[in-house]
C-alpha cells in the first residue's frame, strides 16, 4: 500500500499499487455509476492526470480496471480474459474477437468491442452508437444508444442517451435507463446519473440547480425503493451501503467535505453520518473509516473495533490490515511518506511499522513491501520470503506476481516469479498483466499486444494494437 490508496479517494484500494491504478478513458466508461455527480468528474479527471503522470514516471506495469463509478468490487472468480471463450482485439483500428487458438471468430468490423457479458451478449460500437452483438457477431440489439454498460445480474444493461453534448466528453448529459436481452427498454430513460444493479437495487442520480445530484435507489421495475437525497452514494454489498452528504462546500467541487455513514435496503441509517470516509465492511466484519484525519474500524454497529490513531490504513485482507504512521510531510498529500506495519483484529501490531511501502497480504500469504531502493515479499510473521531484489513488483495474483529489473540503460522488463522468489518467466515484457483466472497474462512489446500462458508460451500472435479486458488495461 502506498500513500496514493487514501488521497485519491477512489474506491477499490485493493487495486492501489505503486506501480499501478485504476483509471479508463472517460469516453467509454458509462456515465453510469459517476458517485459523485458531473462537478465530481472534473475532480477525477485532475487525479487521473496527477496518476497517468505517476505512471509515465513509473514505466506502468499493468492498470487494473473497475467500470463502475460507484464502489463496486469485482468478484475475483469473474476474473477471466477469455469471457465466453472469446477476446476482443483490435487491429487496423478495427476491433473483433478471437479464441484462444488465437483464431478469429468475429472478424474486425466494430469501432469499439467489449467483453462478452455472462448472457452471451457483447457490448460494441459503431460509429458513435453502441448495440450488443451474440458470439457470432450478429446483432442482437442494432447500434442506437449514445453511451451503454454491459449486461448485469438482473439480465438488465444500463444505457444511455445524449442530451446535452459538452466541451468534453465527460460533461455531456444523458438520459439513462434500463434495456433487456431483446434491447426493449424495462426502464424508461429518465435519471441523470445510473448504476448496474448490485444486490437486487441500483443506485440512480438527479440533478439538482447547481450542477450537484442527489442519490437514491430503485427496484428492477424502476420504482424508488429509498428517494434521492444523498449527496454521494454506493452499491450495495451484503445490505449495506455508503452513503454521504455534504458538510461543507469548498471552492472547488473537489475540496468539498462530505460525511460518510450506512444504510440499509429501506433507506434507514444503521451507522450515523459521521465519518469524513468510510469504506466497505471487509469478510471480518469491519469497516475501514477515517475521522479527525485518522484511520480506524467499525463493527457493523457503528462501534468502535479499533480506535482512529492511524495516519493512513488499509481494509483488513486475510486477517490483517496495513496501517501507517507519518514520518514526513510533503507540500501535498499525496507527496507524505509513511512507515508502514501489521495490525491484527484487535488493532494489536503483528508486524511492527518498518516499512516505507507495504501492500495486504496476498492469499498465497505473502505481502509486498519495499524497505530502501528494492521491494520484497514478507509473510505473516514479518519475516523474507523472498528478499528485497526487485526494482519494481506487484502483489502476488494467484501463484504468480509480477516484478520488474532495471538494466544498466535505465529500462525497466517484466517478468513472473513463483512464492519462492524464482522467475517462473524471465524479465523480457515492456509491460504486463497479471493472470487471469483462465491462466492467461496480457502484455506489451514495442507498443503491440500480445498474451502469454503460464508455461511463458505467446499465445496471441500475431500482434494486436489494443486488447480489451474490463480487469486490465496496457498502456
Amino acid at each position: 500500500m502506498n500513500n496514493e490508496d487514501k488521497i485519491s479517494d477512489f474506491e477499490n484500494t485493493e487495486s492501489s499499487i505503486e506501480v499501478a491504478s485504476s483509471v479508463e478513458e472517460s469516453s467509454d466508461a458509462v456515465s453510469i455509476d459517476d458517485s459523485t455527480g458531473a462537478k465530481r468528474k472534473k475532480r477525477i479527471v485532475v487525479i487521473i492526470s496527477i496518476l497517468l503522470l505517476v505512471i509515465i514516471a513509473i514505466g506502468c506495469i499493468v492498470v487494473i480496471v473497475n467500470n463502475r463509478g460507484i464502489s463496486s468490487k469485482g468478484k475475483s472468480d469473474d476474473n477471466i480474459l477469455f469471457k465466453n471463450g472469446l477476446l476482443a482485439v483490435c487491429s487496423n483500428e478495427k476491433w473483433g474477437y478471437i479464441d484462444n487458438t488465437n483464431s478469429y471468430v468475429i472478424n474486425p468490423q466494430f469501432d469499439r468491442a467489449y467483453s462478452f457479458s455472462d448472457n452471451g451478449l457483447a457490448r460494441v460500437m459503431m460509429g458513435e452508437k453502441y448495440g450488443y452483438v451474440d458470439n457470432s457477431g450478429k446483432y442482437v440489439i442494432n447500434p442506437q444508444f449514445d453511451t451503454a454498460g454491459d449486461f448485469g445480474e438482473n439480465g438488465f444493461a444500463c444505457v444511455g442517451i445524449l442530451q446535452e453534448k459538452g466541451k468534453y466528453s465527460w460533461d455531456n448529459k444523458y438520459k439513462y435507463g434500463y434495456i433487456d436481452e431483446t434491447g426493449k427498454y424495462v426502464i424508461n430513460p429518465q435519471f441523470d446519473q445510473a448504476s448496474s444493479f448490485e444486490d437486487g437495487l441500483a443506485c440512480v442520480g438527479i440533478e439538482d440547480e447547481e450542477d450537484y445530484y442527489k442519490y437514491g435507489y430503485i427496484d428492477q421495475n424502476g420504482k424508488y425503493i429509498i428517494n434521492p437525497q444523498f449527496d454521494m452514494a454506493f452499491d450495495f454489498t451484503d445490505g449495506y451501503a455508503q452513503v454521504a452528504v455534504i458538510k461543507e462546500k469548498g471552492e472547488n467541487s473537489w475540496d468539498d467535505k462530505y460525511l460518510y455513514g450506512f444504510i440499509d435496503k429501506t433507506g434507514s441509517y444503521v451507522i450515523n453520518l459521521i465519518f469524513d470516509r468510510a469504506y466497505d465492511f471487509s469478510d471480518n466484519g469491519l469497516a475501514l473509516i477515517l475521522i479527525d484525519e485518522k484511520y480506524g474500524y467499525i463493527d457493523k454497529t457503528g462501534a468502535y473495533a479499533i480506535n482512529p490513531q492511524f495516519d493512513t490504513a488499509e481494509e483488513f485482507k486475510n486477517g490483517l490490515a496495513c496501517v501507517g504512521t507519518i514520518k514526513g510531510k510533503g507540500e501535498y498529500s499525496w507527496e507524505n511518506t509513511y512507515t508502514y506495519g501489521f495490525i491484527d483484529e484487535n488493532g494489536n501490531y503483528v508486524i511492527n511499522p518498518q516499512f516505507d511501502i507495504a501492500h495486504s497480504f496476498a492469499d498465497n500469504g505473502l505481502a509486498l513491501v519495499k524497505q530502501g531502493e528494492n521491494y520484497g515479499y514478507i509473510n505473516k510473521t514479518g519475516a523474507y520470503e523472498i528478499n528485497p531484489q526487485f526494482y519494481e513488483a506487484l502483489d502476488f495474483a494467484g501463484d504468480l506476481a509480477i516484478t520488474g529489473t532495471k538494466n544498466k540503460r535505465g529500462d525497466v522488463s517484466y517478468g513472473f516469479i513463483d512464492s519462492k522468489g524464482s522467475y517462473v518467466i524471465n524479465p523480457q515484457f515492456d509491460r504486463c498483466c497479471s493472470f487471469s483466472n483462465d491462466g492467461y497474462a496480457l502484455f506489451k512489446q514495442e507498443e503491440q499486444c500480445r498474451a502469454i500462458d503460464k508455461s511463458g508460451k505467446i499465445i496471441i500472435n500475431p500482434v494486436y494494437s489494443d486488447i480489451y479486458s474490463e480487469y486490465y488495461y496496457l498502456y
